[in-house]
């Protein structure tokens, strides 16, 4: 049996293009024109605050387009924060989706929940052991998810040295969740190995169920990895 250091040391040699991994802050700008653009177009007022370790410009682009173009029934967000608010907004000005967005923390999704009209659960981080070994994730058990998910983004839980670097890959749980007839999953935080690696784990097991997809990275301040099938596959395209 492979140990799990000689998995990951796998599944790194097998993500394209590896040597892209890392961001070009000079699109920023790129990306935030287009979301001001369209916030405008849309008639959402500009209340966002994009910068530090919150979503940054290209993630709410992705975001607002994903939405505005492809009449999602079932959104599932993992982590709380400017992303939340942005499909608040989105599902009041355009049309009501099923929203639901994880977070860890409690107070902080506490806060969320008096922002937002959708459901905002509070979800503990337990212990995953798995191929790449142990770390921390998403307690899902108590999370009440919708049958199929044809958007999911992955912005959560904080990410780190130790434990904390694969924490993300805990939404591995939910992938066979995703609706058979399109879907489009947003990786935020692409250009940090866990999150790529996670990519990439998304990616086999989608081929090993047979399913066809897209993939697109996408560069700014930070990376977006971006994976889309069947009716949503123009999303790769964005």
């Amino acid at each position: 049996m492979l140990k799990a250091t000689d998995v990951i040391k796998q599944l790194v040699r097998a993500i394209p293009g590896l040597g892209l991994i890392g961001t070009r802050p000079a699109q920023e700008v790129i990306y935030q024109n287009l979301f001001m653009r369209d916030l405008e177009n849309i008639g959402i007022r500009d209340e966002f605050y994009p910068v530090g370790y919150a979503a940054n410009y290209s993630l709410m682009y992705l975001i607002l387009r994903i939405y505005r173009e492809n009449a999602v029934k079932r959104v599932v967000e993992l982590g709380a924060g400017q992303s939340t608010l942005l499909l608040d907004a989105l599902s009041n000005a355009l049309y009501e989706a099923n929203i639901i967005t994880i977070e860890h923390d409690r107070s902080w999704a506490e806060k969320m929940r008096t922002l937002v009209r959708h459901k905002v659960y509070c979800a503990p981080l337990k212990r995953f052991s798995d191929k790449i070994g142990t770390y921390t994730g998403y307690d899902f058990s108590s999370i009440d998810f919708p049958d199929q998910i044809d958007f999911l983004l992955i912005d959560g839980p904080i990410s780190g040295p130790s434990e904390l670097k694969f924490s993300r890959h805990g939404a591995m749980e939910i992938i066979d969740r995703l609706d058979s007839e399109g879907f489009a999953i947003v990786i935020d935080d692409a250009e940090r190995m866990g999150e790529a690696i996670l990519a990439r784990r998304v990616c086999d097991h989608l081929s090993s169920r047979g399913v066809k997809f897209h993939v697109r990275h996408v560069y700014s301040s930070k990376k977006q990895i971006v994976i889309a099938s069947g009716r949503m596959s123009s999303v790769a395209f964005y």
